[in-house]
C-alpha cells in the first residue's frame, strides 16, 4: 500500500468535532515538518493527536480529496496549508 506508514498514524476520541480533529492533525503534522512518509513520524502524530489509526486514515483521505494534503516526493503525504504552505 502506497500510504502504509500512514496506517500507523490514523482514530479520534468521540468528543472532537471534525473541524477540531482536522486542526489538531494539521498542527501535529506541521510540528513534524509537514510530511508523513515513515512509520516513526506517523506514530508521533498518532501520539500527539490521540487519534486512532482509523480516524487518522479517514482524515488523510478527506484532506487529500480536498487538496489540503498532497503526495510528497518521499512517498507519503505533505500538507500545503497554513505554515506548511511556505514549505510546499
Amino acid at each position: 500500500m502506497r500510504y502504509a506508514p500512514l496506517a500507523l498514524v490514523f482514530t479520534a476520541a468521540c468528543s472532537h468535532s471534525p473541524d477540531d480533529e482536522e486542526r489538531l492533525f494539521l498542527m501535529a503534522l506541521a510540528q513534524e515538518g509537514c510530511v508523513v512518509d515513515n512509520d516513526a513520524t506517523a506514530a508521533r502524530i498518532e501520539a500527539k493527536t490521540g487519534f486512532s489509526k482509523e480516524v487518522l486514515r479517514d482524515l488523510v483521505v478527506d484532506l487529500m480529496q480536498r487538496r489540503v494534503l498532497v503526495d510528497s516526493d518521499t512517498g507519503g503525504v505533505r500538507s500545503v496549508v497554513d505554515e506548511c504552505a511556505e514549505r510546499a
